[in-house]
C-alpha cells in the first residue's frame, strides 16, 4: 500500500484527488478503488496531523509550488546557467514534470537507457525514452563505449539486453554497449539459490574449495560484497 501512496505522489497526485490504477499499481485492481481512494486520503490526512513528510511529500510540495508562483520559477529559472542530470533513466514523471518547471533550455541529461530494465521504484523509462520529445532543440550525444567492463560481461550484457529489443521496440533506438578496452576477462558466473540459507552455504564452500585448491591461502584472503536493495 506505500507503493500504492508513493506511486499516485510521484505522479502529482494529492489527498482527494482521483486515485491512479493502472499498470504501475499491478498488485490492485479497479474493483478495490473505492478502499484505496479512503486509504489513501486518510493516510495523507494521518501524515498531516503528525506534522511529516515523506520525500514524496516533498517532491509533490515543491511541484505545485513551482506551478502555482511565478516569483519561484523565475528565480530558480535565472539563478542557474545550466542544469545537470544525472542518471536519467532513474527519474520519475514528477522529476521530469519538476524539471520542466526550471528549465530554460539549458538541460544536460545524462542516462543509460539499458540501466532501465531495473529501474528505482517510481521511475518511469518512458522519460528516458521520450526526452527529446520532452524538450526543445535536443542535441543527442552517444556513448557507445564501455571502459569499465571487460569484453565477457559486455558481451553478456547484450545478450540480456537483446531480449528486450523485440521489433517496434522502444530500445531498438539504442544500440549495445561496444567494448573501449581489450581485455577479454573471464566467463561471467551465474548461481542461482532457493534461499538465503543456500546462498550462505554457496558463499561459504565456495571459499572452502579455494583454499583447498591452494594452502597458501587464509581467509585474510577473501571478501564478500553484497549489492541489496
Amino acid at each position: 500500500f506505500l507503493d500504492f501512496v508513493s506511486y499516485q505522489k510521484t505522479h502529482m497526485v494529492k489527498k482527494s484527488n482521483k486515485v491512479i490504477i493502472d499498470e504501475g499499481t499491478p498488485l490492485f485492481a479497479e474493483w478495490q478503488r473505492d478502499g484505496l481512494q479512503n486509504g489513501f486520503n486518510t493516510y495523507c490526512t494521518r501524515l498531516e496531523n503528525a506534522r511529516k513528510k515523506s520525500f514524496d511529500d516533498m517532491l509533490l510540495d515543491f511541484y505545485h509550488l513551482l506551478l502555482f508562483n511565478d516569483d519561484v520559477s523565475n528565480a530558480i529559472k535565472s539563478k542557474y546557467r545550466i542544469i545537470q542530470v544525472d542518471e536519467g533513466q532513474d527519474t520519475s514523471v514528477i522529476n521530469l514534470e519538476i524539471l520542466k518547471l526550471i528549465e530554460d533550455n539549458n538541460v544536460a541529461i545524462f542516462q543509460d537507457i539499458n540501466q532501465s530494465i531495473f529501474s528505482f521504484q517510481g521511475a518511469s523509462a518512458e522519460n528516458a525514452f521520450n526526452f527529446i520529445d520532452r524538450f526543445d532543440d535536443v542535441e543527442v550525444i552517444n556513448l557507445p563505449h564501455n571502459f569499465r567492463s571487460t569484453n565477457k560481461i559486455i558481451s553478456a550484457s547484450n545478450d540480456v539486453l537483446s531480449k528486450y529489443r523485440g521489433a517496434g521496440h522502444q530500445y531498438n533506438q539504442f544500440t549495445n554497449q561496444k567494448s573501449g578496452r581489450s581485455v577479454e576477462g573471464e566467463p561471467v558466473q551465474v548461481t542461482v539459490y532457493n534461499n538465503i540459507h543456500g546462498e550462505t552455504q554457496g558463499v561459504v564452500d565456495k571459499i572452502e574449495e579455494m583454499m583447498g585448491e591452494d594452502s597458501s591461502l587464509t581467509y585474510d584472503d577473501f571478501a564478500i560484497i553484497s549489492r541489496t536493495n
